[in-house]
């Protein structure tokens, strides 16, 4: 999985619409141009003549899954020592 800032930052070269990661390709989310980049190695191959159209059928599954992907890792608790920081952003110190 690519990190999140890198997926926050990268759009369609194409379209400028945002990407989304299902397995090792990076699906433009413009439902027009339905364009899907490689993933080699960890690395996005953001190269138009490297990208693939899919079919509207598939577009839409893609997007159907990535959603429910998504809401899944919504309602997954957090953990780690971003909570241990209270809501006013002090560290709770003993």
């Amino acid at each position: 999985m690519l990190d999140k800032t890198l997926l926050e930052v990268l759009v369609c070269p194409k379209t400028k619409a945002a990407l989304v990661q299902l397995g090792d390709k990076l699906y433009s989310t413009d439902r027009k141009s339905r364009m899907v980049y490689p993933i080699r190695d960890d690395i996005p191959i953001m190269l138009i003549d490297q990208a693939e159209t899919i079919s509207v059928d598939e577009f839409d599954r893609v997007m159907k899954e990535h959603e429910e992907q998504k809401g899944e890792a919504d309602s997954e608790p957090e953990s780690g020592p971003e909570s241990e920081v209270e809501a006013d952003g002090d560290e709770d110190v003993d």
